[in-house]
């Protein structure tokens, strides 16, 4: 899914990329992730045979003071962690501002709205990516809240997609072997067939490709296991954020 990228005419351009402000932590496997890809695709960008590295900062959240919050159903407080993370990266220079992680972005409008960064939506870059692609209707697995709460499929219905996400109980083993299992690093082969089968679902269903909506499925999952498109969204978004951090070269 690695799109290549218009590269500068001259190194004088390094200089002027915008500095990137990662919101992580959640889990540090997907900031891991983010931080692999924003480097490589700053690298590829430059085309130079040194190594090169992003302009960026990373800003993690405490994830178990995090998700205690959110099984409690307080939002409010998981949001001014997030909101927190946002203010520090700003403080420390951050010119642009990506939440590491699809579930957060449920807080992307509240949070675009409090501070004063440009920031880059997950979906939008995922979506951008499903158009290229010529597809109209696909398959949505991640944590509970990007599956059933209205902030991923909304915002890819504007851009004419339409999604659909698997029936119960195969959300509830997506999200609990999500936060059991893949957020701390484990990945195991019973899980990896399990997703295949709920996958093939979504394909019998009519899904046309299917989004890997939590940074960490595509280390479980690849290419080659689905015979539809995957849309790796962490990948993408950060294609999507070094485009954007070089939009005034």
């Amino acid at each position: 899914m690695l799109r290549m990228l218009t590269r500068p005419s001259s190194l004088e351009k390094i200089s002027k990329m915008k500095r990137i402000g990662v919101v992580g932590g959640i889990s540090w496997y997907s900031s891991l992730e983010y931080y692999k890809f924003l480097n490589r695709m700053a690298g590829e960008y430059f085309n130079t045979k040194e190594e090169t590295c992003a302009d960026m900062l990373l800003v993690n959240i405490d994830v178990i003071k995090f998700r205690s919050l959110v099984s409690k159903g307080d939002d409010d407080g998981a949001y001014k962690m997030v909101l927190a993370a946002a203010k520090n990266a700003k403080a420390a220079g951050a010119e642009i501002l990506i939440l590491a992680a699809n579930g957060v972005h449920r807080f992307f409008d509240r949070l675009q709205k409090d501070i004063d960064v440009p920031m880059v939506h997950i979906a939008d870059a995922t979506g951008s990516a499903i158009i290229k692609a010529d597809l109209k209707k696909v398959g949505l697995i991640g944590i509970r809240a990007t599956m059933e709460k209205p902030f991923y499929s909304d915002r890819l219905r504007l851009m004419g997609i339409e999604t659909i996400i698997p029936e119960e109980p195969d959300r509830t083993y997506i999200d609990s072997s999500i936060n059991a299992e893949l957020v701390c690093g484990q990945f195991h082969n019973e899980t990896k067939e399990k997703y295949l089968e709920i996958i093939k679902r979504l394909i019998d269903r009519g899904a046309q490709g299917i989004i890997l909506g939590c940074t960490e499925i595509p280390i479980l999952i690849k290419p080659c296991d689905t015979t539809i498109p995957q849309f790796v969204t962490s990948e993408l978004h950060c294609a999507a954020t070094i485009k954007k951090a070089f939009s005034r070269c």
